[in-house]
């Protein structure tokens, strides 16, 4: 239904000459949830890849905050975030907010150390430190099979749904490619892990349980690399 409701919000909007701007963390053919009439519609338009912003555009951002906010905090602190928080800029704004709000509440002078803290609080570990074969091995354990059914060409409806629940951990939590993670997966073609990905999530949204455990299992994947 929503994505129905999108669609028909999408054609009107364009119809009476509006422009849409749509951002995605993922190329958009690989926009496997969305139905192909959206996806066909996104085509239309300018597709242009948005890279995270350089240490120069970091700093910009943030003195731009701080001349908003009228609080003066050392450019050094400000430098020290502009390094550590790289690719989101959400973070970015939110660790300088986190120092304003010591600084305004406490009366504390802002510090390199404060900076650290909060960068230490909010920095998530980069992605692609989570290998394949991490997850894999995790998603067997969980489902009791050996790791080698998840790349065996058995049609077992239990090994078909650990191994469906692998690649979509996998793309969720990592980098890799359709294509890299199809191969890791004993030489599967990228159409199937679409198919396997799709599966997830259609059992995401009737499945409660489910939706449970497989939230547990990204969590403990995300702070038990």
């Amino acid at each position: 239904k929503t994505q129905e409701e999108f669609f028909h919000t999408f054609n009107d909007l364009h119809q009476n000459g509006k422009q849409i701007i749509l951002t995605s963390d993922r190329p958009i053919n690989e926009l496997v949830a969305l139905e192909e009439r959206l996806i066909s519609r996104f085509k239309w338009g300018l597709i242009v890849d948005v890279q995270p912003p350089d240490f120069e555009t970091r700093l910009a951002i943030l003195r731009k905050k701080c001349d908003e906010s009228q609080l003066v905090i050392p450019g050094d602190i400000l430098e020290y975030l502009a390094i550590n928080l790289k690719d989101n800029v959400r973070e970015l704004e939110g660790a300088l907010t986190k120092i304003m709000a010591q600084v305004t509440f406490t009366a504390a002078e802002p510090t390199i150390d404060m900076a650290r803290s909060i960068v230490a609080e909010i920095a998530k570990p980069d992605r692609s430190m989570l290998s394949i074969d991490s997850i894999m091995e995790y998603t067997a354990k969980v489902f009791n099979l050996p790791i080698d059914q998840l790349r065996a060409k058995t049609r077992k409806k239990d090994v078909v749904k650990a191994r469906q629940v692998a690649m979509y951990l996998t793309k969720s939590l990592t980098h890799h490619s359709l294509v890299t993670i199809g191969l890791h997966f004993g030489g599967r073609d990228h159409s199937t892990v679409i198919h396997a990905i799709e599966n997830v999530e259609k059992s995401l949204r009737e499945e409660p349980a489910f939706k449970h455990q497989l939230e547990a299992m990204k969590k403990h994947l995300e702070y038990n690399r």
